[in-house]
Order: C-alpha cells, then structure tokens, then sequence
C-alpha cells in the first residue's frame, strides 16, 4: 500500500523506429503535486452546478407562474361564465391556454346563441298570444248584434292589440340588430343639449308630457359636445324619459339634470312614481321583463331597458336604475356618456 506521498499519476508511449519499437517514453507525476489543482476544478465544477441549477430553478419558477396565472385567469373566466356574467375571453400569451380560451369563449357564443333562440321563440309566442287571442275573442264579438257605439269600441280594441304586436316585433328586431353589434356606425360630436331638448320636443312624446311637469337643469357648458351615434343616444335617452313619463302620476314632476363628471356627461332623470319594487331590482335589464304601469296596471314590452343597456355599452357608457336616494318614492337613472369615445 503506496503512502500519499509515493502515489503518482504517469503517462506512458511507445517509441519506434524504423518499424520496430526499441522503447517507451514515460512521464511520471506525483499524485500529491495535483492535489491542488484537483481541488480547484471540484470548487469550479461545484460552482457552475450551483450557478446551472438556480438558473434551472428561476426558469422553472417562472413557468410555473406563467401557467398558473394563466391558469387562475381561465377559472375565473369560466366561473364568471357560469354565473350567467357577461364577460370577454382573457387575454392569454401561451399558445395551449390560449387556444383552449378561444375554445371555450366560441362555445360560450354557440350556446348563448341557442339560449337566445329558444328563449326569443318562447317569449315570442307568449308575449304575441295576448294580443292575438284578444283579436280573436273581439272578433267573434262583433259577430253577435250591437249598436254601432258597441262596434266602434271594439274595432279600437282590435286596432290597439295589433299596434302592440307591431310595435313589439319592431322592438324585437331593433334589439336583435343592435345585440349582434360590436361598434357604433357614423359616430359624430352632437351638443348636449341638442340632444335632450330633441327627446323632449318628438312630437310622439309633447301628448305624453302635457299632464306632467318636466324640469330641466344644465351644470355644464353651453357647447359641450360628446361623440355619439346620434340615433341611439336619442334612443337611450328617450327609453328613460318615456319609463319616467309611463310610472310618474299626472301632476307630479320629472327632473332631468345634466353635468359633466371626471371625462363623461352624466344625465339624471328622477320620477315621482312608485319606484323599483324589490322583487324586480335586480331583473330590470332582463330581457321582455316588465313592471306593470300603476294608472292601468298594463305592462311594457320589456326590451326597452335591454335597449338603454347595449347602446351604453356600444359607447362606452353606463346605465344604472334604481330608487330615489332618502325618498319613500320615485326612481333615478342615470346614463353615462363618455366625452370622447376611446379608439
């Protein structure tokens, strides 16, 4: 057994000449002279593992945080989707969970889709059925003997059944459009107050208007514009006046305030009527829900809140209904048109 210090490395070569080999050549080190050197490659080696493997483990660590945030980012989509939201795909880099969020997002779309059909074909035949069994009832009416003052009065009633069924299928076709669009079309700068005193002077509305007091209130400038698709935004606004004029009684007022908030115009339209009822808060944006009128208990179409809600959203706006603040009566709602619209 060799001591440390006999111990030594050696390399050996055969020497030839002339074909034949005559001898070696032989380099002999001590192990002990290597020593150090050995030392110095181990240090190194260990080294650039040490450096090999925090590097592999960042790399990791940031690929675990990519798939889970992309991850986290998926289920909340697909939460929210379950809790009938309505919500846009996120925005995901990864190829896989990108593709996998298109998929989900183009089978939200086919679904709600097939819901719409099936809930618009439902609704539809009912909301149609009232009107026509009415017409059919008042027909066979006005087979049987009666005075013509009897006559008249039904024939009105045939009338007033199929303008609501005209108005409904009207109503129905607008909002299917407007449901299926992503943008506004001929987007111009319109005045404020162009727009209000418009609304208030329809010739359709002046009738409506006549027992009731309408006030107006301006806070903002004189020329203040905001860019809009002029015919929703008379749309929207009027959809509110006219939900004001259909719940206030005769002889109460309307207040229509307007004034500019942090980039945006905001127009408050307050009523005296009955307010919200509790049971119907949180469907009033609900499509074909209605609340019934309190001076002839009749009820609305129930789209025209739907209505109000896609043309904001079209401008990047807001809608929100609800009771008046400290009062025992009367509803506010409030639009939101942005001053410019972004893009």
């Amino acid at each position: 057994n060799p001591t440390s210090e006999e111990k030594a490395f050696y390399v050996a070569a055969p020497i030839y000449h002339k074909g034949a080999r005559f001898g070696s050549l032989t380099v002999v080190k001590q192990a002990s002279k290597l020593r150090a050197f050995s030392i110095t490659q181990e240090e190194q080696i260990e080294y650039y593992a040490m450096v090999i493997f925090l590097i592999s483990l960042l790399f990791g660590l940031g690929i675990s945080l990519m798939v889970s945030r992309s991850t986290k980012k998926l289920i909340k989509y697909t939460t929210s989707l379950s809790k009938g939201e309505n919500v846009t795909s996120p925005n995901i880099r990864q190829v896989e969970f990108s593709d996998l969020s298109k998929a989900i997002e183009k089978l939200r779309a086919e679904l709600e889709d097939k819901e719409y059909i099936e809930e618009f074909i439902s609704i539809m035949a009912h909301e149609i059925r009232s009107p026509i069994t009415g017409i059919r009832l008042t027909a066979e009416t006005l087979l049987l003997p009666m005075d013509d003052k009897q006559r008249t009065h039904f024939i009105k009633n045939i009338l007033d059944a199929n303008s609501r069924m005209d108005l409904l299928v009207s109503r129905i076709l607008d909002l299917s459009k407007l449901e299926r669009r992503d943008a506004l079309d001929n987007v111009e700068e319109m005045s404020v107050k162009r727009l209000i005193k418009n609304v208030l002077n329809s010739p359709t509305r002046k009738g409506a208007i006549k027992s009731k007091s309408i006030e107006v209130k301006f806070d903002i400038e004189n020329d203040t514009k905001i860019e809009v698709e002029a015919i929703l935004a008379e749309q929207a606004i009027s959809n509110i006046v006219d939900n004001a004029i259909s719940f206030t009684p005769k002889g109460s007022s309307i207040q229509i305030k307007v004034r500019e908030s942090n980039h945006a115009v905001q127009i408050n339209v307050t009523d005296e009527g009955q307010g919200i009822p509790d049971y119907a808060r949180g469907r009033i944006f609900t499509r074909f829900y209605s609340v019934a009128r309190p001076d002839t208990g009749k009820r609305g179409n129930g789209l025209g809140l739907r209505f109000v809600n896609k043309i904001m959203n079209l401008h990047g706006g807001s809608v929100t209904l609800k009771n008046r603040f400290m009062k025992k009566e009367g509803a506010e709602a409030v639009l939101k048109f942005p001053i410019k619209l972004k893009g």
